[in-house]
Formats: structure tokens, sequence, C-alpha cells
């Protein structure tokens, strides 16, 4: 009956993932986790509130379930085992219909499993695996991280395979509006390019005042579409470096404001024919702004991006 009572859960939490079609994702084991609403960390997934930013800037560890404590021997006294796995799932569905073609169903038109939630007391993991129409499985957007602290400072380290895929500020490439498939609004197009053909180790800070600061570096696991348009395959040359700064702050009311900068440079060649060619140096910055305003008494918010 337990067993029934966690999987009927499950799949509550599950359906409003399966039913909507989003490019980013609220999962249902950080609330299992947690013992929280999903609404605790986001507004309109995959906008996250001031706790949403902070469950994910500490590695994802925030947990209120029970865990079993390992004491068969002394060694093992110290591992804990989460009571319930961190793992979730999410089905997207396509359905098209014109007078010329008829109808047309996808199904699935893209499955995906997450291992989502506490590995450690001081790191977790978002790591998405996604079954693609063509039948491939493939690691999907991943972010691995480990967060401690020093005095009033949250210091961490990500590691990651899309860049600002690991940003608190869910306006950045990797999660941006308008949150679904198809077209998307300018952004730095290095950044995009890049998503899941590369591997990245960085670290970040938020220093207590107000000021967070995180720089990664990346290199290239996959061939992939040139930022600038080009067809032909392209590599990055070395480390491509990607930048965070941000302003923060708590006003009257509960009020967030953040004003920040993000940006990436990478050098890219040529690799059609299986000749290197030559290097073309990319270099975007962008600036955004977050402003959200809980109402009193309610569990009503307004968020504004730019």
């Amino acid at each position: 009956m337990a067993s029934k009572r966690n999987l009927i859960g499950a799949t509550v939490f599950a359906l409003p993932f399966m039913l909507f079609s989003i490019n980013a994702h609220a999962v249902p084991s950080y609330a299992r986790q947690t013992g929280m609403a999903c609404a605790a960390c986001h507004t309109v997934y995959p906008e996250l509130t001031a706790f949403g930013r902070s469950f994910k800037m500490n590695g994802y560890t925030l947990t209120g379930i029970k865990e079993v404590q390992s004491t068969s021997t002394p060694a093992a006294s110290g591992l804990k085992l989460s009571g319930i796995p961190p793992m979730s799932a999410m089905l997207q569905t396509q359905f098209q219909t014109s007078k010329a073609n008829g109808d047309e169903y996808l199904l699935p038109n893209e499955f995906s499993l997450f291992f989502a939630g506490e590995i450690s007391p001081k790191m977790g993991s978002f790591i998405q695996m996604t079954l693609e129409q063509g039948g491939n499985f493939e690691l999907d957007n991943t972010d691995i991280r480990y967060a401690t602290h020093s005095g009033g400072t949250t210091i961490g380290v990500t590691v990651n395979n899309s860049p600002t895929v690991q940003d608190l500020w869910n306006s950045t490439p990797a999660w941006g509006y308008p949150f679904t498939h198809g077209a998307d609004i300018a952004a730095p197009v290095v950044a995009d390019a890049l998503a899941q053909n590369v591997a990245g180790i960085g670290g970040y800070a938020d220093w207590g005042n107000g000021i967070y600061t995180e720089l990664t570096a990346y290199r290239e696991t996959n061939e992939f579409d040139a930022p600038g348009g080009s067809a032909d395959p392209v590599r990055i040359r070395g480390l491509a470096p990607y930048w965070r700064l941000a302003w923060h702050t708590t006003m009257s009311g509960g009020d967030e404001l953040m004003i920040g900068t993000y940006g990436m440079q990478a050098s890219t060649y040529s690799v059609a024919g299986g000749a290197a060619g030559p290097a073309d140096k990319f270099t975007d910055t962008a600036v955004d702004t977050q402003y959200e305003h809980p109402f009193a008494n309610s569990n009503n918010m307004v968020s504004v991006h730019a």
C-alpha cells in the first residue's frame, strides 16, 4: 500500500511536467526531497523564486525527507541513503494537423529521465537523459554542484555540459523565454551553439553583500554547428571561458531585484573535410535584469525579465 501511495504521489507530481512541452524543467524529485510544493521554488516554470535560487546555489541539497542511516559497520556509519530515489520522468508529445497532410502524432516527441537531488550533504545534481525522436538516448542538460559556506559567503563548484544551465537566474539561453521549443529571443550565440557539446568546470561565490560571481572553463566534447551560422562542423581551440556577475537585493515587502551581466568567449575552427581550418574568435556579452514582486497574504507574484 505504501509503495502504491508513493507511485501515485510521484505520478501526481509528474503530471504538470508531462502535460506541458517545456524545454526546461521543474522536477518532482526536488519536491519529494524538500517536502515542499513546486511553487516554493518556481513562479512560472522554469523561473525561480529567491528560495529556488538559494536551493540551486547550495547544490540542490536541502532535504525534508527521512534518511536511512547505515550503522552496519563503523566505516559506513556516515553513509546516508535517501528514503526516496531522486528520479523523475518527463514525456513530451506533439500533435499537428493541416488540411493538406491530415493529422500527425509524435509519441514520444521526447522522453527524459532525471537524476535530480541530494547526493551528499554538500553535493547535488540535475542530470537529464533524453530519448529523442530519432531513437538516440543522450545526456541532456546536466549540472552537478558542490557548495559550502565560509562566514556569510557561499562558495561552490559546478560541473556542467551547457553554458548557462548553472545560472541562478533562469533567464539565460539554456532556460530563457519563451521556455518552449520554437523561436527564441536573441541570445549569445556561442552559449547556444555549445549546449550539450562541451564539458565545463567552474567556481562561483555569493559574497553575502549582494554580489554573485562565477567563472567556468569549457572544453568541447563533440563537433557542433558554427555560432556564425555556417553549416560546417566546428570544434573549440583550447578553453572557452564563461563568466557571470550579478548584483541582487531584497527590498521592502520582499521584492527581489537583480542586475547582471554574463558572457562567453570561444575560438572555433572548421573540421569540414577532416582538416582544421582557420579559427574564428567569438566574444559574446549580455546584460540582463529581473524583478519579482510577491503579493502580501497571497501565493501570487509578478516577475519581469529583460
